[in-house]
């Protein structure tokens, strides 16, 4: 669709394409480096705000889904609780969990009356106290809360204080931690100032990544990137030396394989955004299994001071010699990772990592001195830390999997040694189709047993067992099930107020949907009980449903009934003209709480049940689990 169009090429200044092969990859790092140099000195940067302790955070928050207030794992709307838990439980099941979350209760419900962008939030079951205890209880859990914050909001009821200091002020009523710039390319330098002017702190996350200016005040953004066969570069996050956190995202896309293999290559985060404003776009089995191993990699590696944020990072690393197989070489004083990427197209049985190291082989190729004692404990040694294993390196890789179809050359003789010659010494390990790649060198002995990386690599021995093609990549709408409704009792005349409609035996019944995103292939709208699939109508029971689209005509038999006259309506008994049970609610603060609130405009998304949940009451009701009725087939 055009707008998908639009979102995956809005990010130019987030991304900087790759080298052309892997031969110029020395020049255009070169030339990435004076880049850098060049734009920090053009916006006088001298570290951002990344060093202030309440923003630490957000080199961490690798992991961040959009979440409506409305989504039924979020908030039970029959107890009238927030269930955290059972949201945080399904994601943490389904994918791993998350480090952060955009909570989104404004578009698309926005405009349906004078309600601003601030009063959604006010309006949320329990009012901003009721979001001041979500926003806790995500906290108690380690997830870190974002607001939405929208522009383009201009013609709805004003506040007493300008959009910069009403947004600081309310994060800091509700603990909230910063927020998502909707349609922003940057987010302003005075939204830094309102905050600091009310000693809060916050992160900001433009929607459209950020600019080389804002890297002053802001530490995230989001990425609509583009994803050809060699693997962009995260220039906000070169730029500032490993520092800044881009999220991918790509709301509409059914695989993921683009995505997470540009976050784990860059080391950069990944929105894992299901509920689309209604719609459930949800995550495949096989990717969700991904997104589970390469957060888990993500959350060891990264954070302030990781290895993911090292300074002198290299992108697109000539270690790596095997063609389709993309890395980035991420070092500090006692480690070095490597982050890899399978974009071959086919499983790869050995993908080969030239190392620094060499090895003194005397003529015929044997091995010319014995390691001593100390030697050894100095040693670096290597660890696929995506299947858990410790890897052998060796003497240099065969000549058909070099880049060129060469091995490397020799790094020269050992002084003194007129027989000898210095070898790169090489590391092989399988990439799987699609796949991911993680290779940790650790210096010392005392580095390469730490307790932490033995129980890290046992985890992911665990985690990788499994090889990911063997799950499913296929994409499902999410089925919807009508709600029964018990009938009314029949009235043998209109009750006041209301006029009688005859009844239609072929009712046309017509809808046109106007959403502005989504689609029939992702199952945008509702599911009506008659949208069969054409294929399975003139077939026994059961059959699969259609898709929901967003337009459809249907013959539907209508019984008599009654509606609610509009105020609109001609007064001279033309009511079933424009008859319509519809009401227009004007917000007033003084009195909203005891006035009928309009239904959402977007519908809850139905999902698969969980196991385990928490409320926090916001009101009277029982508690209960919300109850769903069977899916269709």
């Amino acid at each position: 669709m055009a707008l998908h169009a639009y979102v995956s090429a809005a990010c130019g200044p987030c991304q900087t394409p790759g080298p052309i092969s892997p031969a110029a990859q020395p020049a255009w790092l070169a030339a990435l480096k004076l880049e850098r140099e060049s734009v920090l000195a053009s916006i006088n940067y001298t570290g951002g705000v990344f060093a202030n302790p309440s923003l630490g955070w957000t080199q961490g928050a690798y992991i961040q889904p959009q979440v409506h207030p409305y989504d039924r794992f979020f908030f039970d709307e029959v107890s009238g609780n927030y269930t955290v838990d059972r949201f945080l439980a399904d994601l943490e099941k389904r994918y791993g969990g998350v480090d952060a979350v955009l909570l989104w209760p404004t578009y698309t419900n926005i405009g349906i009356d004078d309600r601003n962008q601030f009063d959604f939030f006010r309006t949320m079951p329990g009012g901003l106290d009721g979001v001041k205890q979500v926003t806790a209880l995500l906290h108690e859990a380690g997830v870190r809360v974002l607001w939405p914050y929208s522009p383009w909001d201009t013609g709805t009821r004003r506040e007493a204080l300008d959009d910069e200091h009403t947004l600081a002020a309310l994060l800091k009523q509700t603990g909230g931690d910063g927020f998502n710039g909707d349609t922003m390319g940057s987010i302003p330098r005075s939204f830094w100032a309102a905050a600091l002017q009310d000693s809060y702190p916050i992160a900001f996350e433009p929607e459209d990544g950020g600019a080389d200016a804002s890297l002053n005040w802001a530490t995230m953004g989001w990425g609509y990137w583009l994803y050809p066969h060699v693997p962009q570069v995260d220039r906000f996050k070169y730029l500032t030396r490993g520092k800044f956190m881009t999220n991918m995202c790509d709301r509409w896309a059914t695989r993921k394989t683009d995505n997470l293999q540009s976050a784990w290559f860059n080391g950069a985060g990944y929105e894992s955004w299901e509920n689309v404003w209604g719609t459930w776009n949800g995550i495949v089995p096989r990717d969700a299994e991904a997104l589970r191993r390469v957060s888990t990699m993500l959350r060891f590696f990264g954070g302030r001071g990781g290895l993911l944020q090292a300074e002198e990072w290299e992108p697109h690393t000539p270690a790596v010699l095997t063609p389709g197989v993309f890395g980035s070489r991420f070092p500090n004083g006692t480690h070095t990772l490597y982050t890899l990427v399978n974009r071959a197209g086919t499983a790869l049985p050995e993908v080969h990592i030239s190392l620094p190291e060499v090895q003194l082989l005397a003529q015929g190729g044997s091995p010319l001195l014995e390691e001593s004692q100390s030697h050894r404990q100095e040693a670096t040694r290597y660890f696929d830390c995506y299947r858990g294993v410790e890897l052998t390196p060796y003497a240099a890789p065969p000549p058909h999997a070099m880049h060129g179809g060469s091995p490397a050359p020799p790094r020269g003789r050992a002084a003194g040694t007129m027989d000898a010659t210095a070898t790169p010494l090489v590391i092989s390990l399988p990439l799987e189709k699609e796949g991911y790649g993680c290779v940790l060198g650790a210096r010392g002995a005392a580095a390469a047993s730490a307790p932490p990386l033995v129980s890290f690599l046992r985890r992911m021995a665990a985690l990788s067992a499994t090889p990911l093609q063997q799950l499913s990549a296929t994409w499902r709408y999410l089925p919807q099930a009508l709600v029964p409704i018990s009938a009314t009792r029949t009235a043998s005349a209109p009750p006041a107020g209301m006029v009688a409609i005859p009844a239609a035996a072929n009712f046309s019944f017509v809808v046109r949907g106007i959403e502005i995103e989504g689609d029939d292939a992702h199952g945008v709208d509702v599911q009506y009980p008659w949208e069969m699939c054409a294929a399975a109508r003139n077939r026994p029971a059961p059959s699969r449903p259609d898709p929901p689209t967003a337009s459809l005509s249907a013959q539907v038999a209508v019984p008599p009934h009654s509606l609610t006259q509009s105020t609109a309506m001609a007064p001279h008994g033309a009511a079933t003209r424009n008859a319509s049970t519809r009401t227009r609610y004007r917000w007033r603060p003084s009195t909203w709480t005891s006035t009928p609130r309009p239904t959402p405009t977007t519908l809850p998304t139905l999902r698969p049940p969980a196991t385990r949940r928490a409320t926090l009451t916001t009101g009277s009701g029982s508690g209960a689990a919300p109850q769903q009725g069977p899916m269709p087939p």
